[in-house]
Order: C-alpha cells, then structure tokens, then sequence
C-alpha cells in the first residue's frame, strides 16, 4: 500500500447515508486523527451501486471493497490500512459482478467525488 497517499472512498447516497455512513465517516476520521494518518484521504462518493449492501467503503490502492461497515467498525478499517487487521467480514456479502464493475469505474475515472457534499 502507499504510504504517501491512500483514498478511501465512502459512500453518501440515500441508501448508505440512511444506514449510518455519515456517523460511519466521521468515525474513520476520528480515528485517522487520533493515529496520526494524514497521508489517508476518505472522499464522499455518490453512489458505488451497492446500495443494499452499504454503508459502503473503497480503497483503490488495495482493490478493496467493504460493505456493512458502521461507525463502530472504525477501527477495524484503520487498522486494516495500517496492514494490521483482516477485513474479509465486511466482504461476505459483496456481489462479484458489483466488485468488478466498481474498480472498472475508479480505473475509467468514472467516480464523481464533488457531488456528495
């Protein structure tokens, strides 16, 4: 991974926001803080298509999708980007095709971050 500079990607759509994703981000930001993390950026995102599944989280860098991931879950995604904690729970759920369509969309430049403010 990248320590100069990590994107993280939350979702801010409808279904992600009414599941917790605000709290969820404020949480991860929190936590970032308190570790010193600068070099991690999160950007709010409109929507990954996985609505069902959300909150939702993307980290580019690593290929990763977590869904299911609320504020209390802020800590297990730190430490994950600081290579210290398995994260696989939070992709059980995920849809493969969904997946594969997500990355397509971040490698295509497809990603809207200005309109989740």
């Amino acid at each position: 991974m990248n320590v100069e500079h990590v994107e993280v990607y939350v979702c801010m759509n409808v279904d992600c926001r009414s599941r917790g994703a605000e709290a969820m981000l404020a949480a991860v930001n929190a936590q970032l803080d308190e570790q010193g993390m600068k070099h991690v950026v999160t950007e709010k995102i409109m929507c990954f298509a996985a609505c069902n599944l959300g909150p939702n989280i993307v980290i580019p860098s690593t290929r990763c999708w977590l869904s299911g991931v609320t504020k209390e879950d802020a800590g297990a995604v730190v430490n994950y980007l600081k290579g210290e904690e398995d994260i696989s729970r939070f992709q059980q759920n995920n849809d493969p095709e969904i997946d594969t369509m997500i990355f397509e969309m971040i490698d295509a430049g497809l990603l809207d971050k200005e309109c989740a403010n």
